[in-house]
């Protein structure tokens, strides 16, 4: 099955920054700037080095991880932002990774 374009994306993540400040004077920058979307029927494979991001990007979208920048829809719903523990719970049975 081919993936409908003219849909809206099922996942859309924009400039998504997810920074982790290991101290006063160092903050690693694991992911800086990521964007893609994900289209109904389309199977995306997110593809890297060891160590460049990978599953901190998946623990971002699926908000392990409280990303630090960016903009993330789910369905047509924003969810980059604070989440209730019922929209936290609800999006965690729609969304998985898979290693």
């Amino acid at each position: 099955m081919a993936a409908n374009y003219d849909a809206q994306p099922i996942l859309k993540v924009e400039n998504m920054k997810q920074y982790f400040k290991i101290s006063s004077k160092f903050t690693v920058k694991a992911v800086d700037d990521v964007s893609f979307e994900i289209y109904p029927g389309e199977t995306y494979g997110l593809v890297g080095e060891s160590g460049s991001g990978k599953t901190t990007i998946g623990r971002g979208i699926i908000r392990l991880y409280d990303p630090t920048a960016g903009k993330i829809t789910f369905n047509g719903i924003d969810i980059s932002g604070k989440l209730t523990g019922e929209a936290r719970n609800e999006l965690r049975t729609k969304m998985q990774m898979i290693f």
